[in-house]
């Protein structure tokens, strides 16, 4: 629903760090109002029963990049550098598909570098599970 309001009104939208986790199944708390973030203007929409927040960041908070990408970093910022271990990395290793870490890693470039460690860790070994990718 998020992607839609954002697609109508021409904003990137994201889902915040707390949606993000719960999204990828790094955390099992559920924002009681999900925030998502855009690079449009603040409000909250209510759609039936469920009501979203969708709250104006910079366009640096929004790197480009797929939208898979933008929910690991914005869910490792959420989870914390030194909560992201090797358990979490191996969760997203499990949820995210071969092609979904590549992309990550291709993303990695623009987040910050404790970030960027946490895309190499994720798809460390990929490249050899995949030998028609010859560009690593």
């Amino acid at each position: 629903m998020a992607d839609a309001l954002g697609r109508q009104v021409g904003s990137r939208v994201a889902p915040s760090g707390a949606v993000a986790a719960n999204r990828l199944g790094l955390s099992t708390q559920i924002p009681a109002v999900p925030v998502y973030l855009t690079d449009g203007r603040s409000r909250k929409v209510r759609v039936g029963k469920l009501q979203i927040q969708l709250k104006h960041v910079s366009p640096k908070q929004l790197p480009p990049g797929s939208p898979v990408s933008t929910a690991v970093f914005q869910a490792s910022q959420f989870l914390g550098r030194d909560a992201v271990d090797d358990h979490i990395v191996a969760l997203l290793r499990d949820r995210l598909t071969l092609a979904q870490r590549h992309t990550l890693l291709r993303d990695a470039r623009y987040a910050s570098d404790w970030m960027a460690a946490i895309a190499r860790r994720t798809a460390a070994g990929d490249h050899a599970s995949d030998p028609g990718d010859l560009h690593g």
